[in-house]
């Protein structure tokens, strides 16, 4: 398994996008850290091979069911 930041990726560029399809083709999972502590959308996601999305603590941490945070980290 991989572990890559939202922030790693934001300067990603095509030859990034082609390492990461490498290494998936080797059997390697790919997973995103910290997801929503940059400034990546839901639609950046699609341009990578992305296994697995961890979600940044800020998002579940102390949030009750009827907070925002929470209904994003649930989604």
């Amino acid at each position: 398994m991989l572990e890559i930041t939202e922030t790693a990726l934001l300067r990603a560029t095509p030859a990034t996008i082609a390492t990461l399809n490498g290494v998936r083709a080797m059997g390697v999972r790919t997973v995103i850290d910290d997801f929503g502590t940059g400034y990546f959308s839901l639609s950046h996601l699609r341009q990578f091979p992305i296994d697995t999305l961890k979600i940044a603590s800020e998002f579940v941490q102390d949030t009750d069911a009827a907070s925002k945070s929470s209904a994003l980290a649930g989604a």
